[in-house]
């Protein structure tokens, strides 16, 4: 079995119908938008020895986007058995 096959046996889109699996799916993923937006603020405030907010928001913003499109729905993939 290829990887690719493996990976699309165990990755199902359907499991997003399910209200708790999408709340699960939208929490972590803006979970880690956050996180990653307060981590890249931080560091550009580390850099620029200067807090931009017009920045901070911006990082906020996308991360969370692409944390709840992206990192959210590969929280369903199903455990190994």
């Amino acid at each position: 079995m290829t990887a690719i096959t493996a990976l699309q046996s165990q990755f199902e889109l359907s499991r997003l119908r399910d209200p708790a699996m999408l709340r699960r799916a939208v929490l972590f993923g803006a979970g880690w938008g956050l996180a990653f937006a307060s981590a890249m603020t931080a560091l550009h405030t580390y850099q620029n020895e200067c807090l931009c907010i017009d920045e901070a928001v911006w990082y906020a913003a996308v991360s969370t986007v692409v944390g709840i499109f992206a990192i959210g729905p590969v929280t369903l993939l199903k455990a190994r058995d």
